[in-house]
């Protein structure tokens, strides 16, 4: 249980490094509060204070983002939170394309309608997010979207595989989705909810072949768009 107090956030005594870890890789990933942006040098005493807690569960909490691979820099020196270029981009999302169609061709043969159901749901929740302008919840809603459709392959280490990266690839996406959000920008910020779409259609119709190409395509999309975003922030 949190509580807000002034411009501090109060925190339950209990695991209270994995609150503040939580808390923090969310404001990390999604890039939405001051002093949390890619590159930017985290200070452990301000991030204490806003926590309303002790340097040592920060401490702790820098510690596991660092394995998570958002934070770099030597623990007993200075972390940072990681920087983004167009290469680091392109490979992130080229692996996780090989992964996901690989995914998607081991999950179809035990594909049920309860989980075309569930698909269908969160593409009604993201749905909802756009409408709300919700970059933040959007995100959310992709991510287990993409996981729910993974878990279906039974395979563990891949979905293990997945999951290492997959705030990697939430905290690439952020800007840009906010981005959108800001100059109104509609067809665009509601883009993922049409490519969900043309996936679970083809899985509707036990279409393979038609779902992996619609997966492909929805990854490669993400891809360039990504990889434009970053190419014009390193020439501004």
């Amino acid at each position: 249980m949190t509580k807000m107090s002034g411009d501090k956030i109060s925190l339950a005594r209990d695991s209270l490094s994995r609150q503040v870890y939580e808390r923090l890789k969310q404001m990390i990933i999604m890039q939405e509060v001051p002093g949390f942006q890619m590159g930017e040098k985290l200070n452990e005493s301000a991030i204490a204070k806003m926590f309303n807690c002790s340097v040592t569960p920060v401490r702790e909490s820098i510690n596991m983002l660092r394995a998570d691979g958002l934070i770099i820099g030597d623990s007993y020196r200075s972390s940072s939170i990681v920087s983004m270029s167009e290469n680091d981009v392109r490979d992130l999302f080229q692996v996780r394309k090989i992964l996901e169609v690989g995914g998607l061709r081991q999950a179809f043969p035990d594909l049920q309608e309860e989980d075309i159901k569930n698909l269908r749901g969160f593409i009604e929740k993201a749905r909802k997010r756009c409408d709300d302008w919700d970059p933040v919840g959007v995100s959310q809603v992709d991510r287990e979207f993409h996981k729910l459709m993974m878990q279906k392959s039974g395979n563990e280490l891949l979905c293990r595989m997945l999951t290492s990266i997959s705030e990697q690839v939430e905290m690439a996406r952020a800007p840009i989705y906010k981005e959108r959000r800001d100059l109104g920008k509609v067809d665009e910020f509601m883009l993922p909810v049409y490519e969900h779409e043309k996936i679970v259609t083809a899985m509707a119709q036990g279409d393979l072949e038609g779902a992996v190409e619609a997966l492909a395509e929805h990854l490669d999309r993400i891809c360039r768009d990504a990889c434009s975003y970053y190419r014009d922030r390193m020439g501004r």
